[in-house]
């Protein structure tokens, strides 16, 4: 049975405002750490203080990805050489080098780009030996040479509008793109002919692609090869703090300091984690914490150092041992569009929860009461009657209290 009562003045917590403003500072945190982004994570036995949202960002995103020396190809006489390569390592070819007969061709496969000019009726890959940007003018799959396939570019061509010409070993870079990411793959080829190409060999050097939001890399260079994380989280199983994370790619890595807050702004150092040095490869670390007490926020975040010294710092995570036994999700949607949210939990026993919404003044403008089973339980919110604008929710159960941000449209 739900009970609801509006406009209620609040007279049970006198500490209310104060709670509300302590989580306002909480809510700031992620702005006040270095390198921090924010972002929230819970299990069956946790809960997360949330944060003001942000995008999520790696430890460095300067540089460019680079793998070593490689490839998979298929060589045999001229007109029988194949190069396939795969730009990040995800197990699909994202180019293929082609030698048909004594001629060279880049086809660009799956989502990959790769830089071009036109001349005429076709495309002919542009050879990069230095800066390679996003101002390049970059084609993939169906959008090269008009009339036919529309699948390739020009490499050599013995032709006047070859980008690659040459005799004895010609070397530069092929620009790609892929998705949002730029990078580049060294190409030399051995030309023997420089009438009628002759291609005896076709070798890569480094390849790559850079992190995510790099608008330019340079031919060849593999320098300062960012750690780039994948994920930040942390669990509470057994009484400690699990966390967990990932890093997509790694260059120079020392490893991991682990700190710990109790008030979200002083962190001291409890662990370290060696990192793997150089990886182009995702790879997953764990530290246990078993000092959690009962129902104290705690804090922690990672210092990646680099074996030069220098280091970055992740976002901001927090976990409690909570002995109400609730795993709160997120409202869903918050920000409230159509007057209607929902806050979905799990329980481990039945009991009751009361969810108290509260305005920026701490004003009590609605609360709602309701049973719940152990198990997967959820709450309808009726907020229609609400203006827009910034609320507090607290969520009660027993011994149990917790304080959401809820945005009304």
């Amino acid at each position: 049975m739900k009970k609801i009562k509006k406009n209620l003045q609040h007279t049970d917590d006198a500490t209310l405002r104060q709670k509300v403003a302590a989580y306002q500072r909480q809510a700031q945190l992620s702005r006040l750490a270095p390198h921090s982004f924010a972002g929230k994570e819970q299990s069956s036995l946790s809960l997360l203080v949330p944060f003001a949202a942000a995008a999520l960002t790696p430890f460095a995103a300067l540089a460019q990805a680079c793998s070593g020396a490689g490839g998979n190809s298929s060589s045999g006489s001229n007109g029988n050489i194949n190069v396939y390569i795969d730009l990040d390592n995800d197990a699909t070819n994202d180019m293929r080098l082609w030698d048909e007969p004594n001629d060279l061709f880049a086809f660009p496969l799956g989502t990959t780009q790769v830089s071009v000019v036109q001349a005429g009726a076709y495309w002919y890959a542009v050879r990069h030996t230095g800066a390679i940007t996003n101002s390049a003018n970059f084609r993939g799959m169906g959008q090269l040479t008009p009339g036919s396939t529309g699948n390739y570019a020009t490499m050599e061509y013995s032709g006047t509008n070859d980008q690659w010409g040459g005799t004895g070993n010609v070397t530069g870079c092929l620009g790609v793109r892929k998705g949002t990411r730029l990078g580049f793959i060294q190409v030399t080829y051995n030309n023997n002919n420089s009438t009628t190409p002759t291609i005896n060999a076709i070798t890569l050097g480094s390849y790559g692609l850079a992190a995510t939001g790099v608008t330019s890399v340079t031919c060849a260079s593999c320098a300062s090869l960012p750690v780039e994380m994948r994920s930040f989280k942390g669990e509470v199983r057994d009484k400690k703090a699990v966390l967990l994370w990932e890093t997509a790619l790694e260059k120079n890595n020392r490893g991991f300091e682990i700190e710990k807050s109790t008030d979200g702004t002083n962190f001291f150092k409890i662990g370290w984690v060696d990192g793997q040095g150089d990886s182009d490869r995702p790879m997953a670390y764990t530290f246990e914490d078993k000092s959690l007490q009962a129902n104290q926020v705690c804090y922690y975040r990672l210092r990646q150092v680099d074996h030069d010294g220098g280091s970055e710092f992740t976002k901001i995570i927090s976990l409690v041992l909570d002995n109400g036994g609730l795993n709160l999700h997120d409202f869903a949607p918050n920000p409230v569009a159509e007057g209607f949210t929902y806050l979905k939990f799990d329980a481990m026993n039945e009991g009751d929860v009361t969810v108290t919404i509260f305005d920026t003044a701490g004003k009590i403008v609605k609360e709602v009461t309701s049973a719940y089973i152990a198990g997967s339980n959820g709450i309808r919110l009726d907020l229609a009657d609400l203006n827009g604008g910034m609320y507090y929710a607290k969520i009660q159960a027993g011994a149990f209290t917790s304080y959401r941000p809820l945005a009304i449209r």
